[in-house]
């Protein structure tokens, strides 16, 4: 039950500190300028928690496979992490991803037909997804210098313009980032000439959103 306090009381302090009161102020599927504040609510939401639930990233290397199960359970998709990962293993693996953008699409595909993905993307189209109440998968940067897949659930921009954005990490924990923190994450650089080469070959670049 630890985790379902946690995110009741993660949710009560997001909107305790914001203020969400104003309808003007939330405008989920009003006009995308005036959309400030987004939070996915099945992630806040205790019976769909359960529904959505993903067990633990289990290896070093299927951050694509357990978050990639997370997005179809939120379309309520009959898909396990297991099912993914047991998919994923069978193709060729790199060092910093594990699993790729174009094979991440190619997960999902066969369970969500109209699933896209893009690279170079800006933070206005994550936000236009958001708004629209549907989740997006991000390859960021972690503090140990891997890429990784993550799901980004909501945000919240206040009255000064300061943008906090909440994602579900590989464990089932939400988090929130600050825009700049989040965006040097996102928005990453592999030092060196061999690797970011190789890496672009395989489409594998900075800013990457599927959605």
């Amino acid at each position: 039950m630890s985790i379902y306090i946690f995110l009741l009381s993660l949710i009560i302090i997001v909107f305790q500190s914001y203020s969400l009161a104003s309808e003007k102020s939330i405008g989920f599927l009003t006009n995308l300028k005036n959309c400030r504040v987004s939070i996915l609510a099945s992630y806040f939401d205790v019976k769909k928690i359960v529904k959505q639930y993903v067990e633990p990233q289990k290896n070093s290397w299927s951050c694509g496979p357990n978050t990639g199960t997370r997005y179809l359970k939120y379309y309520n998709y009959d898909v396990s992490y297991e099912e993914l990962m047991t998919k994923q293993s069978n193709q060729t693996l790199i060092v910093y991803t594990g699993t790729t953008p174009i094979e991440l699409k190619a997960l999902l595909k066969p369970y969500k037909s109209d699933v896209q993905y893009k690279s170079q993307a800006s933070f206005s189209d994550i936000k236009e997804q958001l708004c629209h109440q549907k989740p997006v998968i991000v390859l960021v940067k972690s503090r140990r210098k891997r890429l990784h897949w993550v799901m980004l659930v909501g945000f919240i921009e206040n009255e000064q313009g300061h943008i906090d954005v909440m994602y579900v990490d590989t464990f089932g924990y939400i988090h929130s980032k600050k825009y700049a923190d989040f965006m040097n994450s996102w928005n990453w650089t592999i030092e060196g000439l061999i690797l970011p080469a190789a890496l672009k070959l395989q489409g594998i670049l900075p800013k990457t959103m599927i959605f």
